[in-house]
């Protein structure tokens, strides 16, 4: 306990907080992992320097609704990761961009299956390429989603939801200290995408236990391969 007061007591450096998209229209849950038509649709985060407050009378991470609370942070933004309409198609994609420039600087492209009962004996590469490279091209760098190492690593991949990454920066790249950072952003908002949340190894219902083997982007819907075992009656 003392160390965790401890550690609450340093200042906050940045603050990553999932964007509101995903709220078609006027809804009041997120709709996860749906298909991404329109910018209402999109997933995201947004990197600002230091802490931000959660706003009264708002769920806890949500943007504020206030005016002059969206424009204090919006000044201390530093990056963000959002989705592309049609969420890449068959590619998972995530772009990714800084205030200094409209443009994105740079694309993150996974694989096309991921997730479910792979993650056990699979990684997981997600290329970090310039918005105008090549296909996949990991001209920035990579990420990676790592199987387990070890027998206590194959037991926390199928009771929790930790995971274990490694990012590979190009070092010819010129990424500048917020690039990188947003790439880290980049980096959560897939793990909350495509290996936590919708998409578990299995589900019990009444009527069958589902194991899902894996999982495959689809104009940004999530849409799982599974083994689906009938109860008896």
């Amino acid at each position: 306990m003392m160390d965790r007061e401890q550690y609450m007591n340093f200042p906050v450096l940045m603050t990553a907080q999932r964007t509101d998209g995903q709220r078609c229209v006027a809804f009041p849950c997120k709709w996860l992992s749906t298909v991404v038509c329109f910018n209402c649709c999109q997933d995201g985060i947004n990197l600002y320097a230091g802490a931000i407050d959660d706003e009264a009378n708002n769920d806890l991470g949500r943007p504020p609704r206030d005016q002059a609370k969206k424009a204090n942070i919006a000044e201390r933004l530093i990056g963000s990761a959002i989705q592309p309409n049609y969420g890449g198609y068959c590619t998972p994609t995530i772009h990714l961009s800084t205030p200094k420039d409209p443009q994105p600087f740079g694309k993150i492209q996974g694989p096309c299956f991921f997730g479910g009962w792979s993650e056990v004996c699979c990684s997981f590469k997600f290329f970090i390429s310039r918005f105008d490279s090549r296909h996949k091209e990991g001209d920035l760098g990579v990420i990676i989603k790592k199987k387990p190492s070890s027998f206590g690593g194959l037991i926390r991949e199928v009771l929790t939801d930790a995971d274990v990454y490694s990012i590979e920066f190009n070092p010819e790249s010129g990424l500048g200290s917020s690039e990188k950072a947003t790439i880290l952003a980049g980096q959560l908002l897939a793990d909350y995408m495509f290996f936590d949340g919708n998409t578990e190894k299995c589900k019990d219902t009444d009527s069958a236990v589902y194991c899902y083997c894996c999982y495959y982007s689809f104009f940004g819907q999530i849409c799982p391969i599974y083994i689906a075992i009938p109860k008896s009656n």
